[in-house]
């Protein structure tokens, strides 16, 4: 599904919050969010520590109601390849998998993550999020811990053609709320949240390339005593092997990650 965002910092929440009731907006719950980001480390951007080069951001999220009933929910997003040049990279996102569960099942999910190449935790943001809605818009004030307090208007597009005039839209809602454009936020929250997690903690980036490096040279190893068997039962050897052929294959693709990892940990240690 494909979702169109607009995002602000806002100081205060009480004259947002009777502003939408004029507007007409429905208040719908109140919740507690707990967020754990993952990511495929490789995909970060040395000096930028974002996720601009895979734009892609997967999470996993426990949600508790008022009556304190917990939830899951597992989901990965990327930015469409035909998303239109006018919009921000965070404005419009597609939801590529998703998946609904019980707090008993979050092992599962972090497993189903790694399968996908989302294998290391980069973070966890926890907020306080008031929901509203008015016709096809979500509303949601949220309190983020450690943070400030944030607007976030969210609609749902069954195509990607009416997006411009969606976030068109979103803009004048703003307006009416009294927020200024100065305070719109270009990327997500939780983007402006890493970043500064990982600026303020450079080495904690650095730690976590270590391990990723470490697992890949594991993995390397066990292909090359693998690779060595599927040789010697060949017979003559990498002729008309083709096991052995993927093999070698797999091995080279990870050498060349493993270089990679090595020269990322060098320009952190280096900064």
């Amino acid at each position: 599904k494909l979702c169109i965002e607009t995002r602000a910092w806002v100081d205060g929440t009480k004259d947002i919050e009777e502003k939408l009731s004029q507007l007409g907006a429905k208040y719908i719950k109140t919740l507690y969010i707990e967020d754990e980001f993952y990511a495929d480390l490789s995909d970060f951007d040395i000096k930028q520590h974002t996720f601009e080069q895979s734009k892609k951001a997967a999470r996993i999220r426990t949600t508790t109601d008022k009556d304190n009933k917990q939830s899951l929910l597992v989901q990965i997003r990327e930015v469409p390849k035909d998303s239109p040049p006018e919009l921000k990279l965070h404005d419009l996102t597609k939801t590529v998998f998703e998946k609904l569960g019980n707090i008993e099942e979050k092992n599962e999910f972090v497993e189903e993550l790694k399968k996908r190449g989302f294998d290391s935790l980069v973070t966890k943001i926890s907020k306080d999020r008031k929901v509203y809605s008015l016709e096809n818009d979500c509303f949601y004030i949220d309190d983020i811990n450690g943070y400030s307090k944030a607007l976030e208007i969210k609609t749902f597009l069954p195509e990607i053609n009416n997006s411009k005039n969606v976030k068109k839209l979103h803009k004048k809602l703003i307006k009416k709320l009294g927020i200024p454009e100065d305070d719109l936020i270009e990327k997500s929250h939780t983007h402006l949240i890493i970043d500064s997690f990982f600026k303020s903690q450079p080495h904690l980036k650095s730690d976590l390339l270590k391990k990723k490096l470490s697992d890949l040279i594991k993995e390397k190893e066990e292909l090359m005593l693998e690779s060595e068997e599927c040789f010697r039962e060949g017979g003559d050897g990498w002729h008309d092997n083709a096991r052995w052929d993927i093999l070698r294959e797999n091995i080279d693709v990870i050498s060349i990650r493993i270089a990679k990892l090595k020269e990322e940990i060098f320009e952190i240690n280096r900064s």
